[in-house]
């Protein structure tokens, strides 16, 4: 077991029970013991647990593995202890659990098999699918056993530029769950293929190592036919979860030398390229993070919640209802938070091969009776490939070299999270490949060689998303030069923009402009102006910290004065005019005209030098006019034939109109009277009106919204035409609608002098009288019983205003013109 929770810790001390004579008698026949003692003192037992191998922590007991040299240390510390005693299977227990083993098929998962048995199912597994697995032997044990692993994915022969994966467990040789959940694991992943569409894809895209079984001298201490008497350390009694190199206290933190399985394992890491893994124990449940050595937070500490919390949140839902729980109710805890452990192969996986390892305690029984096995791989093989998953999220890519295309060994830092030592990620230098595990955010990607210019990128991803960023980088030697001009035949005082085009990552920039202004610039990208014509050099140095060079473009500018004759043009303020009216001409001509001289057939001047004159028109007629232009360049003429049509007054139509009525309510038809003089055509045109457009003489129109219109009208003859236009003409008021059947009634007098009074009559009785001016706005309300009523003061202003009239049947609204 990796961890407990720490709850109460109470220290008790008190003298040795043991001597240095009872601790070589103790372990003459075993390599390890268990250790169970009672503390008191929280900070000191801070202090001293990193220096033992704790399997657990429950209440005030504390539970520990000790070899020899473990032993005599804890000795020192004069604690009272007591020794407990692992069980033992009786010789008709063992014979059982052989008979029961050998009749078990392979297939049901259900049974610890031999070491020989192991060693054959590994290999049978390449065998049987010889495309997708390749079985490695990475190392031996003090013992001589085979460190294994099933190296499983598409092109299994073939190193891709794909991310790495590596499942391991038990290197507590005591904690078997996963050793056969792994087994079955590959077994899973193989026969799945090509069947299953999550399986496939992985596969297709990853490549996936599972080592089932990392002590098996431990799991096979007393003989390779059972797992009975299996111990936690390996067969020189190292914890080997302790035995690592560890950032904070040394090569060798337990004090004993690295022991074979330890360097398998350091080797195997550093040769390949793992971007994730995790490390199976037993005695507990929970998912623990990095770190274990230290209560700082891992760089990654949001992401590794993301993914724990997943593992366990799904393992949960699969499992027993206290499953997961027993160390955190969340199902997962910081490493140190549990309690501090020196040398653990989490932290060296993180720190060293910055491989995103996590240490999963799966069981809270180490050995379960072989019966649960199915149950364990049913709670969770489905986190299993979500964790494996996790390996193809994140920032990905491969990194080469511009110009050689050769992958390179590059760092990728993240420059918002790696501020942490060895966080960062590196590229596998096989393939150039790298993986860089993530939490959603926006992140600054630093991707750096050694002899080459950094990338930086800015990357934006989500939680489960993969981003695929491949940079190029260059190497580093002085910049090449280059640059180009927006354009090289230009205008005199045109402005030319020059731009770097330089490789290689310049950092300085001399530009020299012959004939230019300004002559010299340091700018990146510099604006020069030329003056006089001519065909002009350009110079560009360029350097970094790496050396300068230069590039000469020879008469590359070609400065040129560019004629620009003008374009006559003009228009005049009306073209058909009564005779005696005065027509102000406006110049239009292109490219900045400096002189003008204007020439009017029939007008008063006759010529002008006016840019805008205005003429005067007396005599009926059709007249030319002409204008010429002039600048520095050239001249241009324009006439316009017939341009000035003059017409005798007396023939010339005027337009005039009047309404019947100008205040209509929504509905109320409008009736238009044409009071146009010599016209013999008309065109009205009504702003909101229905319709409004109209040819005839004397048209009738309606208003549908309230609002003030404008109302206008051009007539013609064969002579000319004339508009008249009336602005705000017609103003409709807020239509109140009514319903009085054919009952009849009076309003009189109407129109009435202000603040006179008014005679209101009906058939029906009035109940209510209200007024209202023409906006809608109320005035006045005034309850009746009568069929006739004499409101005695009309409002003192003029105006129209609304008189709404309410009896037993309805009400009716009529117009009150107050003069």
């Amino acid at each position: 077991m990796k961890k407990s929770i720490l709850l109460s810790i109470l220290f008790l001390f008190a003298v040795s029970a043991f001597s240095q004579t009872a601790s070589e008698e103790l372990f003459e026949n075993r390599s390890e013991i268990i250790l169970k003692f009672q503390i008191t003192d929280r900070e000191l037992f801070r202090e001293i647990a990193p220096r033992f191998s704790i399997d657990k922590i429950e209440d005030d007991q504390v539970v520990i593995y000790a070899n020899k040299r473990e032993f005599e240390d804890f000795l020192s510390l004069n604690i009272p202890y007591e020794i407990v005693e692992k069980p033992v299977l009786s010789e008709e227990e063992m014979n059982m659990m052989i008979f029961e083993m050998i009749q078990k098929s392979r297939n049901d998962w259900n049974y610890y098999p031999t070491y020989e048995a192991y060693v054959e199912m590994m290999y049978q597994f390449e065998t049987d699918y010889p495309d997708l697995c390749e079985t490695i032997n990475f190392g031996t044990t003090v013992q001589g056993r085979q460190l294994l692993s099933c190296k499983i994915s598409k092109n299994v022969g073939e190193r891709e530029a794909e991310p790495q994966f590596f499942w391991t467990s038990t290197m507590h040789g005591d904690e078997t769950t996963g050793y056969v959940l792994m087994l079955r694991l590959i077994d899973y992943l193989l026969s799945h293929y090509g069947t299953d569409e999550r399986i496939t894809h992985l596969l297709d895209n990853m490549e996936i190592w599972i080592n089932p079984l990392a002590n098996p001298d431990g799991t096979y201490r007393t003989g390779n036919d059972n797992i009975n008497g299996a111990t936690r350390n390996n067969a020189n009694g190292e914890d080997i979860n302790r035995n690592f190199k560890d950032c904070i206290y040394g090569d060798h933190p337990d004090g004993a030398a690295w022991q074979p399985e330890t360097l398998a394992f350091m080797d195997l890491q550093a040769e390949q390229a793992f971007v994730m893994a995790g490390n199976i124990h037993g005695g507990a449940e929970v998912c623990n993070y990095p770190w274990d050595n230290t209560y700082t937070h891992h760089a990654d500490d949001a992401w590794w919640q993301l993914v724990c919390k997943e593992y366990a949140d799904t393992a949960k839902y699969y499992g027993p209802s206290n499953y997961m729980t027993n160390v955190h109710p969340s199902g997962i805890i910081r490493g140190a938070d549990w309690y501090l452990v020196r040398g653990s192969r989490q932290d060296y996986a993180n720190y060293y091969d910055r491989t995103r390892e996590f240490c999963l305690e799966i069981s809270t029984t180490k050995s379960p009776s072989a019966s649960q096995l199915p149950n364990f791989w049913d709670y969770n093989y489905r986190s299993f490939l979500n964790y494996t998953e996790q390996a193809l999220y994140g920032i990905q890519g491969t990194v080469s070299g511009i110009t050689a295309k050769n992958v390179l060994e590059a760092k990728i830092e993240i420059l918002e999270l790696d501020n942490n030592p060895y966080s960062y990620a590196l590229t596998d230098p096989r393939t150039g490949f790298y993986a860089r595990p993530i939490k959603s955010g926006t992140y600054t990607v630093v991707v750096s060689s050694e002899g080459y210019f950094s990338d930086t990128a800015q990357v934006t991803i989500a939680d489960r998303q993969l981003i695929i960023h491949n940079p190029a980088l260059y190497e580093k030697q002085a910049p090449i030069p280059d640059f180009k001009a927006d354009t090289t035949l230009i205008k005199l005082g045109e402005p030319v923009t020059f731009s770097d085009l330089s490789i290689y990552y310049p950092n300085a920039w001399e530009w020299r402009f012959e004939g230019g202004t300004p002559a010299t610039s340091a700018s990146r990208n510099p604006v020069v102006t030329y003056s006089e014509e001519g065909d002009y050099n350009v110079e560009l140095i360029v350097s970094n910290e790496s050396g300068e060079r230069s590039i000469l473009k020879e008469k590359y500018i070609k400065a040129r004065y560019e004629p620009k004759p003008p374009i006559a043009d003009f228009e005049a303020d009306q073209t058909v005019v009564p005779a005696q009216t005065t027509v102000v001409f406006s110049d239009l001509s292109q490219n900045e005209p400096l002189a003008w001289e204007w020439r009017f057939e029939g007008g008063a001047p006759e010529i002008s030098d006016e840019q805008n004159p205005a003429v005067f028109y007396e005599t009926p007629g059709k007249y030319d006019v002409s204008l010429t232009v002039t600048n520095n360049d050239a001249s241009d003429t324009i006439t316009k034939e017939g341009y000035i049509v003059v017409q005798a007054s007396e023939l010339y139509p005027i337009a005039d109109f009047r309404a019947d009525q100008t205040t209509p309510l929504i509905g109320e038809t409008v009736n238009f009277e044409n009071l146009s003089q010599k016209a013999d055509r008309w065109e009205w045109y009504f702003e909101g009106g229905t319709p409004d457009f109209s040819e005839e003489e004397h048209p009738s129109v309606v208003w549908g919204e309230t609002g003030i219109f404008s109302v206008s009208l051009k007539v013609f003859n064969e002579y000319g035409e004339d508009q008249e236009v009336k602005e705000d003409y017609i103003s409709v008021p807020q239509s109140i609608s009514f319903d009085n059947g054919e009952k009849q009634t009076a309003v009189f007098p109407n129109p009435v002098e202000k603040g006179s009074s008014i005679c209101i009559q009906s058939e029906q009785e009035i109940t209510k009288l209200e007024l209202f001016h023409i906006s809608g706005i109320p005035l006045m309300s005034v309850r009746v019983d009568a069929k006739e009523y004499v409101l005695s003061r009309t409002p003192s202003q003029a105006g129209i205003y609304i008189l709404k009239i309410t009896t037993k049947e309805g009400f009716h609204c009529c117009k009150l013109q107050v003069k």
